[in-house]
């Protein structure tokens, strides 16, 4: 079960609950255990090429060096859906493990020059969840997804306390998903591989100990011929998603001889996400705080709270559509998405960790993220021939990871 870079279309994945939305609170250890901060603080060239390539060309070192990430995450996560209605309305589990170690930081990182940056680094990810054939009260929802990312970034020093930085994305999906339909009674599958290519652009600032960043990112949208029979006439519908929404982020670190905090503001716009706002996801507004204490050995809290990207509702027209790809969707077939996969449903995290310098080259950071319980609920009523019928769901999901980074300069 591995923890999301780029979120994927249709995914009932115990990860994706451990996201503000979709998007992961941080990629690096160090990040992590602040709150996923890192708009304007440089922990590593890994994390700075991911949340503000600006932060590289300010980076500390001496021209020519360069710096090297590798980290491992264990992660534990708790999904749980029920219906709401019916005889059977017991919290169902993934049949399948949702347990797992994995690898979940690797690149590259060199400062060119005195001015100039650049890295590179692979994110990889993926995961699932299968509510088992028995599972009828929760349309017996089953995906697995893989991701895979490869970004590669530049920073330009043009004064000697401001900056600006760039990436460039290009990320693989690759994801099959099934279930019950709601309305013909059979297995429905969607699935297929799409290609996204994305940029993000970052600014830093440093006035005396105040550290200032700013970061806008154009959404990613992703497309896959043949994925879904979304109007339930026989025939697969291509479709299109995005798998990244356009985000504009800012944010500031103080920092003295023995301590840092950092404050970050993330805007994230779901409401214009293709497919996800035909299934009640709206606007995102996340708050990160982090802080540090310490030198050489480094203790580190943290705290990330968000708006909710999607909510529960009720009483919902289930035949009523909404237009996705073209076609028409109930609102039946979004509301169990909604619910049967989970996205989106925690919003506030906690976070410790440190770090340590083993050597002058060598350093060790730990990051462990526990997710507070969330819920959402849908509910509505439709009427087919044989008289109108009410429907509902209700996902519940809780977990933590542990992640710890390798550092290295040469």
């Amino acid at each position: 079960m591995l923890k999301f870079v780029v979120p994927a279309f249709l995914l009932a994945s115990p990860a994706a609950f451990a996201l503000n939305g979709l998007r992961p609170i941080g990629v690096s250890a160090e990040s992590n255990a602040l709150g996923g901060t890192g708009i304007s603080n440089f922990y590593n060239y890994y994390d700075a090429l991911y949340k503000n390539p600006a932060m590289m060309a300010n980076a500390p070192g001496r021209p020519g060096q360069s710096q090297g990430v590798f980290g491992m995450t264990y992660g534990a996560f708790n999904p749980e859906v029920r219906s709401t209605t019916g005889s059977d309305q017991d919290f169902k589990k993934p049949i399948n493990d949702t347990a797992a170690a994995f690898p979940s930081a690797f690149g590259i990182g060199n400062k060119l020059s005195s001015r100039f940056a650049m890295a590179t680094g692979f994110y990889g990810g993926g995961g699932g969840a299968d509510y088992g054939e028995k599972a009828d009260s929760v349309y017996r929802a089953k995906s697995a997804t893989k991701v895979w990312s490869l970004t590669s970034g530049l920073s330009f020093a043009f004064a000697r306390d401001s900056s600006v930085g760039i990436n460039l994305t290009a990320t693989q999906v690759d994801t099959h998903a099934s279930n019950l339909s709601p309305v013909k009674g059979v297995t429905t599958e969607t699935g297929g591989t799409a290609y996204t290519y994305g940029t993000l652009v970052g600014w830093r600032r440093q006035v005396d100990k105040a550290t200032f960043g700013a970061i806008y990112q154009p959404r990613q949208n992703a497309y896959i011929q043949k994925a879904r029979d979304i109007e339930n006439d026989g025939i697969k519908n291509d479709l299109s998603f995005t798998a990244v929404p356009s985000e504009f982020a800012t944010g500031v670190t103080w920092r003295e001889d023995e301590w840092m905090i950092e404050v970050d503001y993330r805007f994230l716009q779901w409401s214009q996400a293709e497919f996800l706002k035909s299934v009640g996801w709206k606007d995102q507004h996340v708050l990160a705080l982090g802080y540090e204490y310490g030198t050489k050995n480094r203790l580190r809290l943290g705290f990330n709270v968000s708006t909710d990207a999607v909510s529960s509702r009720g009483n919902t027209d289930g035949f009523a559509t909404s237009t996705v790809s073209g076609k028409q969707m109930i609102n039946l077939a979004a509301d169990a998405f909604a619910t049967t996969s989970g996205l989106g449903v925690t919003n506030k995290h906690y976070t410790i960790g440190s770090s340590h310098e083993l050597s002058d080259a060598l350093k060790l950071n730990s990051g462990v993220v526990y997710m507070v319980p969330g819920s959402i609920t849908r509910t509505g009523s439709y009427a087919p021939p044989t008289g109108a019928r009410d429907y509902g769901w209700t996902a519940k999901f809780s977990g933590f990871t542990a992640q710890l980074d390798l550092t290295y300069l040469w």
